[in-house]
């Protein structure tokens, strides 16, 4: 599936890399926060520095540069490619320092940043990763790599991941190299990805089913359909969503039988299929998931996802509507789509929401927010920065990073500073 919870799994990799802090917990008497403290600088702070990235603020500049000397290697990476991002040739020098880092994540942030930023044995040094013995670090080297817009690489880049696809033995560089692929159309690899739906990984398996819908020139229903009996939940999943995504009909009676299964992985991946097929009649279930108080943040924010492939088709059915009726009251160039929910609208009870500790959607109405990808909201996350929760900045500024508010950059410096780095 579609990584659709930023916030949740970057508390999962800190959750990994800092587990050694909290087996010493019971030892740190003289500040009995101080592993708690730990955790929401990194959190926060990691968060806010790669909003800052996205936005490009010049703003930014001096926050980031500080960033660099965190002692926390996570931070001082997310500053490091935040501060590639302003395209700014004053930072090469300090940028420069940081290639050679001890901590691999870092080296190859500041290597693609400075290669992002023109410096040209950057470049070559970025290529070199990919075929680095730690598959964490070809992993990350991909992730750089598909962050350039540049032709010139793409034409390097692309053959490389089809041959690492063939030959690397780890699967989530295969799986890295199947999304870089996917998302440049690179057709010669089909044969490839094809293969790849029967992979012995399941994760290799799912980003198969996919990539193999934009990769393709052919309609892959029938390795999809093999698919919707692997032993894996998850595989299934992405091949429902995969076939609604290219239209198969033949599969809408299953698909709705689905959508009352108890499990929310099948459940809400036939909700998904629905919307890819443009029926109408799905909307009063995704809006019941997004506002159930019993459902996790994996169903709500997969039930906004829906929601957000299906709103083109909804405007599209009330433009014609209208247009129909030959009414000069409302501009179809603006019209809006408003859900309400027991007669209160979707945006209302997302705002309020944010506001209210007691609410069930309070921690994730950031997440459903950014699948929703509406800018109405970003006045109430500007205001969640500064929420006493942790969790609940870092997720405010993961998505307010996502929509490039430009009008969050001060609020964002003031949170980088009141966590420290």
């Amino acid at each position: 599936m579609k990584k659709n919870i930023i916030a949740i799994a970057m508390i999962i990799f800190i959750c990994l890399f800092y587990c050694p802090l909290m087996a010493q917990q019971e030892k740190v008497d003289s500040n009995p926060t101080g592993i708690e403290n730990t955790y929401s600088k990194i959190l926060v702070c990691s968060n806010a520095f790669e909003a800052l990235g996205k936005i490009a603020d010049p703003k930014a500049k001096g926050i980031l540069t500080e960033g660099l000397k965190s002692k926390d290697f996570f931070i001082r990476g997310r500053a490091t490619e935040a501060l590639g991002r302003l395209q700014d040739k004053e930072t090469v020098p300090l940028l420069k320092t940081l290639v050679n880092d001890e901590n691999y994540f870092v080296a190859v942030l500041a290597t693609a940043a400075l290669a992002k930023l023109g410096e040209q044995d950057m470049k070559e040094s970025l290529f070199n990763f990919l075929n680095h013995k730690d598959p964490q670090v070809r992993a990350t080297a991909i992730e750089q790599l598909g962050d350039f817009k540049l032709d010139e690489l793409k034409d390097k880049f692309l053959p490389q991941l089809v041959k690492i696809l063939s030959q690397d033995s780890n699967y989530v560089v295969r799986e890295k190299a199947i999304a870089e692929l996917g998302r440049n159309r690179f057709g010669p690899a089909v044969s490839l990805v094809r293969q790849a739906l029967k992979d012995e990984n399941a994760q290799v398996r799912r980003a198969a089913c996919r990539v193999i819908t934009t990769i393709s020139d052919k309609q892959e229903t029938t390795l999809l359909k093999e698919r919707l009996s692997d032993k894996d939940i998850s595989v299934r999943a992405q091949a429902k969503e995969s076939l609604g995504f290219l239209g198969e009909k033949s599969l809408l009676k299953s698909f709705w039988k689905e959508v009352e299964d108890k499990e929310p992985i099948l459940r809400l991946s036939s909700c998904m299929a629905l919307a890819e097929l443009n029926d109408i009649n799905i909307l009063p279930n995704l809006l019941k998931e997004i506002v159930n108080p019993q459902n996790s943040t994996f169903a709500r924010t997969e039930a906004a996802r829906a929601l957000t492939k299906l709103k083109p088709h909804i405007s599209d059915l009330v433009a014609k509507a209208l247009s129909k009726s030959k009414t000069d009251i409302l501009s179809l160039e603006n019209l809006e789509v408003s859900y309400k929910i027991n007669g209160k609208s979707l945006g209302l009870i997302l705002t309020e929401a944010l506001k209210d500790k007691n609410n069930p959607l309070h921690n994730d109405a950031p997440s459903i927010i950014s699948q929703l990808q509406e800018r109405v909201y970003l006045a109430a996350l500007r205001e969640a920065l500064f929420d006493s929760d942790p969790n609940m900045v870092a997720s405010a500024a993961c998505v307010l990073g996502a929509l490039r508010d430009k009008d969050a950059v001060d609020e964002l410096i003031k949170v980088c500073e009141k966590y420290g780095f």
